[in-house]
């Protein structure tokens, strides 16, 4: 007979299990027609999944300039484009180092899913964030050393990661976010 050819589409949920399976099997069978081989009746194609999402991160700083003494909040938004969910988020800021001793991290007023790792790198665990969900929005504090010299620029940058698979590497950086410090007038 004449070959027919059928297109079969489905919808994956988003939060489907990285390397999950779907098996998916196709019957003919002739209404009219005596079959003399059935084995070729049927034919199973199985398809493997891996999760993709685009995670992405902005940053602002407040307040721009500051004052030496004074605190700086970072605010840090990450965002999961999907198609996927994103497991095991991770974003990483380093401090600025340089000039040296300038900021030091405040723990006490930062978000409390962040941690300092290392000196002057904090870790901000956002564990699995839902495809098209509500971005996730914290704030970073440092303290500025009051000996700072004023005119003083700090740069700071943020990166985001996963254990799922990234299709947009392009939006996981925050790229540099420069703040400047002010001295105080004392009278």
């Amino acid at each position: 007979g004449t070959p027919a050819t059928f297109t079969a589409t489905c919808t994956i949920a988003p939060n489907t299990t990285d390397g999950a399976t779907l098996d998916h099997t196709v019957s003919l069978k002739s209404m009219d027609q005596l079959d003399t081989n059935a084995a070729d009746d049927s034919q199973t194609v199985s398809t493997t999944f891996a999760r993709v999402s685009d995670m992405g991160i902005t940053k602002s700083d407040a307040p721009d300039p500051v004052v030496a003494g004074g605190q700086l909040t970072y605010t840090l938004t990450a965002t999961i484009a999907g198609p996927s969910d994103a497991d095991n988020v991770v974003v990483v800021d380093t401090l600025p180092s340089v000039p040296a001793g300038v900021v030091t991290y405040n723990d006490a007023l930062s978000n409390a899913a962040c941690d300092e790792t290392a000196p002057g790198v904090v870790t901000c665990n956002l564990g699995d964030l839902a495809f098209d969900a509500a971005p996730v929005i914290w704030d970073i504090v440092v303290d500025v050393d009051v000996t700072t010299p004023h005119g003083t620029i700090i740069t700071n940058a943020a990166a985001i990661t996963s254990d799922s698979a990234d299709r947009n590497g392009a939006n996981d950086n925050t790229g540099p976010v420069t703040t400047e410090v002010i001295s105080q007038a004392t009278w």
